[in-house]
């Protein structure tokens, strides 16, 4: 081993040591404590939590936020504490609310001004959401190109450019689909406590209406609170919305394959900008795909992530993929068969993959002949199981 390679190997570990004690201090203490921000170990921990979006939420109306308030009726005065007074002598419908909560936050402190921010409110914000000063009215402008979708297990939130941003897993009430259906819009609320999560030493049961809805308040009073209105979109069993990954040698694939939603390409010009071509011409095997330019695959314990290996890794990113609860084993055998070859493949498409149901593999062979495919390369230090996040 050189001495350069021995450099960066005995770096990373030292990286993943400061990472992995942050780590620890957040299960300790409930937060890092003051972190240098050009700090690796700091990047990497903004990265998971940024990259992490699914989260506790709860569909609400928006008179269940302020009791005894008809949802559009129209304002008429407002409280000395900032509280919104209603017109209740019309029978309106109910105005439907989606709340995230996400269960970590990346706070940055400006040290010429000293100003806090969250990164996540941040990126929101610069997207279409709107803050909700402290004691203001709850309200928000509409976000254009923002939609919330119905799965088959929860919901999620799509970015303008077809990014996930938000999902997470719920029973919606029929009365909620209902006016959400009606209007074909919904009010989005984002912050860190909305009176979703269970607090430490409680339980469900023990956890009130009143005590959910008096930290929903605090947090809207402290500033802490974005909202926006977006589109509402029913449960759409044709349109990709989430990845998946499949074995090798599932469909005859000759490698790991990573099926990405159309949309997660469509800010840099979608798949075809980086070579990708069309699955399979007429009477050619599957595992014969096209080479793609200037596109890469970096693998990690946790995720896996495709960039431009020729560009800053914070501004080379195109998308990215990790787990959800219960797949971590299939991820990693999954992860093994990538590095073994060095290669994946990754399909894209506009139609849902379907991995469960009758007839499921033809159903799949199907969305893939419309869809188009790269073999990608992973990086190095992907194939060798370091990376600048850390060992694998």
């Amino acid at each position: 081993m050189g001495k350069a390679a021995r450099n960066r190997r005995l770096r990373s570990a030292r990286q993943q040591q400061q990472a992995d004690a942050a780590e620890a201090r957040v299960r300790r203490d409930g937060h890092t404590g003051p972190m240098p921000a050009a700090a690796p170990a700091t990047r990497q921990l903004m990265a998971q939590v940024l990259d992490q979006t699914e989260m506790p939420c709860r569909a609400a109306f928006i008179d269940s936020l302020f009791p005894g308030a008809g949802t559009v009726a129209p304002v008429t005065d407002v409280t000395d504490s900032g509280e919104p007074v209603f017109d209740l002598t019309e029978t309106r419908d109910r105005v439907p609310v989606m709340m995230f909560e996400p269960e970590r936050m990346v706070m940055a402190t400006d040290t010429a001004t000293g100003t806090t921010h969250d990164l996540l409110t941040e990126a929101l914000v610069s997207g279409g959401f709107t803050r909700v000063p402290p004691l203001a009215l709850l309200g928000a402008m509409p976000a254009d190109g923002w939609e919330l979708y119905r799965t088959t297990d929860g919901v999620v939130l799509i970015d303008p450019y077809g990014g996930t941003v938000a999902e997470g897993r719920l029973t919606l009430d029929p009365e909620w689909v209902s006016a959400a259906a009606s209007s074909r819009q919904v009010l989005v609320l984002v912050g860190p406590r909305l009176g979703i999560r269970v607090p430490p030493g409680r339980t469900l049961e023990s956890y009130t209406t009143d005590e959910r809805l008096k930290e929903f308040h605090q947090c809207r009073h402290e500033g802490h609170l974005i909202a926006a209105v977006v589109g509402w979109r029913g449960p759409d069993r044709g349109k990709a919305l989430k990845w998946v990954l499949l074995r090798r040698g599932s469909l005859g694939l000759a490698l790991p394959l990573a099926y990405v939603p159309a949309a997660s390409f469509r800010a840099h010009g979608g798949a075809e900008a980086f070579g990708f071509t069309t699955f399979l011409p007429p009477g050619a095997p599957i595992n014969e795909p096209s080479l793609a330019r200037g596109l890469a695959a970096e693998l990690t314990a946790t995720d896996l992530d495709l960039i431009r290996p020729d560009v800053d890794r914070e501004l080379g990113w195109i998308c990215g993929y990790r787990p959800g609860p219960g797949s971590d084993e299939m991820f990693r055998a999954w992860g093994k068969e990538a590095r073994r070859h060095g290669y994946i493949l990754v399909a894209s498409g506009e139609k849902d993959l379907p991995a469960t149901g009758p007839d499921c593999a033809k159903r799949a062979f199907e969305v893939l002949m419309d869809s188009v495919v790269a073999a990608v390369p992973l990086t190095p230090s992907s194939r060798s199981g370091q990376t600048e996040r850390g060992e694998q």
